[in-house]
């Protein structure tokens, strides 16, 4: 999660095109404008220092072989030619990071906030707390668009989406339902949604998650037209320096050709931070989120916006792991609530709890999976469906 901070209304949204994928830049007051700058500065300088990060990973590295004895430098060989292909991985890398930010520029408007801090920025190293967050970005790449993530999407989107054609069979009527997907990241899911006739709107908070989204929605890419290489500098839990510069391509299905509306379905995109963005009430006839219910430092608070955003008799479906991303800060302020507890708060604000699946219920959940390593996290997710009364 960024430390993005965004308007307290509900006009920050990102209207669609034709295609309709993210279009213009809003309006915005001063105060709102000049924040959204900051953090578009921000989101550019580490975009752009990636490959001045790796560099210096690849360098620190080098320091420590220097530092052994002669004789277990000479047992690990020569490492030069593996940190030549990694710096040529992270050069291929920069150039999609590029490529972002400057369909950006042109796509969004020139009063976008990606024009006006570009004319602002000044090259900083970024701490590495911010750098890593551009490392998951490429493998958030890799989960939403590629081929080797469909496995990964299938155990975590799968779910929802059955749920959402369960409860609405009739596909000539979906154009007139219309869902919020919280916490979207680069907006599969919100697509897969729309390309079934609904009427989606994604909302995300992280400034890199909305400019790569715009950029894989919006530029019109062919199949496998991209190469990135995610892995450069994930030296733990390798197999071989090869995996470390494994090639990945986006996206898996052509977006230059694919129409994603029915001409009556809409998509939209609503950046900012899910409880100040929408203020207005009972727009929604569902809710879908998927790994997002424990972003929040106090769910109740998730759970009263959920309710408030829904129409009457308007369905949630959620599914997710409780992994609470503010727990382990220091003074954290974050309230961790097991999944029974939260079911009882859901129906005392006001919720039908319609159906629920707990332990073993769903087959295990990955997230961001490098399937090339020793290590993978799975999660035995929870799911439900709940009914605003």
């Amino acid at each position: 999660m960024s430390n993005l901070k965004e308007s307290n209304s509900d006009t920050n949204v990102i209207q669609r095109n034709e295609q309709g994928y993210l279009d213009s830049w809003p309006e915005k007051d001063a105060k709102i404008e000049d924040e959204e700058v900051k953090c578009a500065e921000k989101m550019i300088n580490d975009f752009r220092m990636y490959v001045t990060h790796v560099r210096s990973c690849l360098e620190n590295e080098r320091r420590a072989i220097s530092k052994l004895p002669l004789e277990d430098r000479d047992l690990l060989g020569d490492p030069r030619k593996h940190w030549t292909k990694v710096a040529a991985c992270s050069v291929a890398n920069q150039k999609v990071l590029e490529s972002a930010i400057t369909f950006a520029q042109m796509a969004l408007g020139p009063d976008n906030p990606i024009v006006q801090a570009s004319q602002i920025h000044q090259l900083r190293l970024p701490d590495d707390d911010r750098m890593s967050k551009i490392r998951s970005l490429f493998k958030q790449m890799v989960r939403d668009w590629s081929s080797e993530g469909s496995e990964e999407r299938s155990t975590c989107y799968s779910r929802v989406i059955r749920g959402l054609e369960e409860k609405f069979p009739a596909v000539d009527k979906r154009h007139d339902i219309q869902i919020l997907i919280p916490g979207a990241g680069l907006s599969r899911l919100a697509w897969d949604i729309s390309r079934l006739g609904f009427s989606t709107l994604a909302n995300e908070f992280d400034f890199s998650m909305i400019v790569m989204a715009n950029y894989l929605l919006n530029s019109k890419l062919k199949q496998n037209s991209l190469s990135i290489y995610p892995y450069v500098v994930e030296r733990l839990n390798s197999w071989t320096y090869e995996d470390q510069v494994r090639k990945i391509t986006i996206p898996d299905i052509d977006m230059s050709s694919t129409q994603l509306l029915t001409r009556k379905n809409t998509f939209g995109f609503a950046m900012g931070d899910f409880l100040e963005v929408f203020s207005d009430g009972e727009q929604f006839d569902a809710v879908v989120s998927v790994f997002f219910l424990d972003t929040a430092k106090n769910p109740v608070a998730y759970i009263r916006a959920m309710y408030n955003l829904l129409k009457p008799g308007g369905i949630w479906f959620n599914f997710g792991p409780l992994l609470y991303h503010y727990a382990d800060m220091p003074e954290n302020d974050s309230v961790e609530i097991p999944f029974e507890k939260l079911l009882e708060i859901i129906e005392k604000i006001g919720f039908r709890i319609e159906k629920k699946e707990g332990p073993g219920a769903n087959p295990p959940a990955f997230y961001t999976r490098n399937l090339n390593s020793m290590l993978s996290y799975s999660y035995d997710c929870g799911y439900f469906e709940c009914v605003k009364i």
